[in-house]
């Protein structure tokens, strides 16, 4: 076995493990803790860090520490991790205000980039489309934000979704978004999502983690159906890990039933 294969082989194991736990390596369970939304009794949030400095009004959109003189920020160095803890708070409350103070700092700021990405989870439940877009424009994480945008824009908009996601020209943004797709549609429509995997998806482990993706789903859904689309792969790993996956859900599946 040349070492290509071994690599590959060792790839496609990791991902069969995250699948059969439940596809949780998709996204960090900290993008569900950003996207949760404020209690509707709460009032209004201080703007962050204005228990930082007297020096600082509401009228003033949060002076920040980005705009205090170097020698107090480094006073307040130690107390920056709960400065930054604020500024996501005060996003996921206000993400409109909050958008609006991050373009204010300076592109190097963490409590900027914080801000951004809070503001964007929590605008992308209502309006995914323009959260993927403000992602874009202030270049937030092409990997783990986006990807987890356009999984949110394809739960409410899968055809939008699919056609955004279909002219993306780079191959990995496009395959690391497509895995996000993928997840969705083949809970609902899974010959469609396969489709789309090999079409759409180059070739790689990318491609292969979003291939037992749908094998799995499908199963879920159809067993036969999932079998019978895994009976088209050619030999190799990822047929393999494909048939070890339908073999661990057949299996799950009777020890269900046995308990019952």
């Amino acid at each position: 076995m040349t070492d290509r294969k071994v690599a590959r082989l060792v790839g496609l194991c990791v991902v069969s493990i995250a699948v059969t736990a439940g596809l949780a390596f998709l996204f960090r369970t900290s993008w569900v803790a950003r996207s949760e939304p404020p209690n509707s009794s709460q009032a209004r949030a201080p703007q962050p860090g204005a228990d930082l400095a007297p020096e600082s009004s509401p009228g003033n959109v949060h002076g920040g520490l980005a705009r205090r003189p170097r020698s107090l920020r480094d006073k307040l160095k130690g107390r920056e991790n709960n400065f930054i803890g604020e500024v996501r708070d005060w996003a996921r409350k206000d993400p409109e205000a909050a958008l609006a103070w991050a373009q204010q700092q300076p592109d190097s700021d963490d409590a900027r980039k914080e801000a951004l990405i809070d503001a964007c989870f929590q605008i992308a439940q209502t309006d995914p489309e323009r959260a993927v877009t403000l992602a874009e424009h202030f270049n937030l994480d092409r990997g783990v934000v986006l990807t987890n945008l356009a999984q949110q824009w394809a739960t409410k908009d899968l055809a939008a979704a699919y056609d955004w996601i279909a002219k993306q020209s780079d191959d990995d943004q496009r395959n690391a978004l497509g895995t996000g797709l993928t997840l969705v549609w083949s809970k609902t429509d899974p010959a469609a999502a396969a489709q789309f995997v090999v079409q759409r998806m180059t070739p790689g482990l990318a491609q292969d983690s979003a291939i037992i993706m749908v094998v799995h789903q499908w199963a879920l859904i159809d067993q036969s159906g999932a079998a019978a689309w895994v009976g088209e792969f050619p030999e190799g790993p990822l047929r393999d890990t494909a048939l070890n996956e339908l073999a661990n859900l057949a299996s799950q599946s009777q020890g269900i039933i046995g308990t019952k």
